[in-house]
């Protein structure tokens, strides 16, 4: 990383966060300023900017999700190389959530769309005390059905691992963490409706805390003490977006924006800059 030594009042027109380079120095490369760590600085040249949870070593895998059609998503994370392969064709959308810019992704529930990577990668998070984090932006389409959004889950024996799903039931997502592979190891469903609009939801496992959480739109829906033992399972599942390892179970249906998987327990105060800020602390300017 490298520090840039500025005389800030000489350059208010530059945007941390919407520039891609200041001082021909990539932003993402840029850990100080000033003197001022990148991340205590809440504004630069009139700009709010938030914290890059790309460049965070716990991120395992993050997607825009600003392909189009057949075209997978790259992995953001920093050295990231958690790509995903398209199956089947969801097209970009220019509706995203409030106050970004970029794309989304449009998923539909007939066609069975999804994007994924085998088992095995970073995204297989799991063993004994470990913390765990995975959110997504998110408009469902369709209210009448159950939908996976993020999941390394499937309905076999031994493939529960974890899940962030829309439950028709109430209009409500639930998160589910498993410590043995099983499918109701850890099941927690909120209580705040997301039935219209853009929605930002995280599921967490905090094993120092011992609990399960589920974060809507910045702050704690709903929380569940961890009944089963204080790690998640590592199973043979693969990482999907849009629907289940069995690739036909609740397949989602709506727009899906800024993915991203941690491999320990984000704090109240970061999912809540997450929400403000994006993935990337820019609101989607780097979409």
């Amino acid at each position: 990383m490298i520090k840039i030594l500025l005389i800030l009042f000489l350059i208010p027109s530059i945007a941390f966060g919407s520039a891609a380079t200041i001082g021909g120095v990539a932003v993402e490369d840029i850990d100080e300023i000033g003197g001022v760590a990148a991340e205590d600085i809440a504004s630069f040249g009139g700009v709010t900017v938030g914290y890059n949870f790309l460049t965070d070593a716990s991120c395992v895998g993050a997607w825009y999700m600003n392909a189009d059609g057949a075209t997978g998503e790259t992995d953001r994370c920093s050295g990231g190389s958690e790509n995903l392969t398209a199956s089947g064709s969801m097209p970009t959308s220019a509706t995203v959530p409030t106050n970004y810019s970029g794309a989304s992704r449009d998923f539909e529930f007939t066609d069975d769309d999804y994007l994924g990577h085998a088992d095995g990668g970073a995204t297989d998070v799991g063993g004994a005390e470990q913390g765990l984090t995975f959110c997504a932006w998110f408009d469902v389409e369709d209210t009448t059905t159950d939908g996976y959004l993020i999941s390394k889950w499937g309905t076999d024996a031994g493939q529960s691992q974890y899940l962030l799903k829309f439950e028709a039931t109430g209009t409500v997502m639930e998160v589910r963490i498993s410590e043995d592979g099983g499918g109701g190891t850890g099941a927690i469903t909120g209580s705040d409706s997301v039935a219209s609009g853009w929605h930002h939801a995280c599921g967490v496992h905090d094993p120092a805390n011992n609990l399960v959480l589920l974060y809507v739109d910045g702050v704690e829906d709903t929380s569940s003490a961890w009944t089963n033992g204080v790690g998640v399972t590592n199973t043979g599942a693969a990482f999907r977006i849009g629907t289940s390892e069995n690739a036909t179970s609740r397949p989602w249906d709506g727009l899906v924006d800024e993915v991203i998987v941690l491999d320990r327990a984000l704090t109240a105060a970061e999912i809540l800059g997450m929400f403000t800020f994006g993935i990337d602390g820019a609101n989607g300017r780097n979409d």
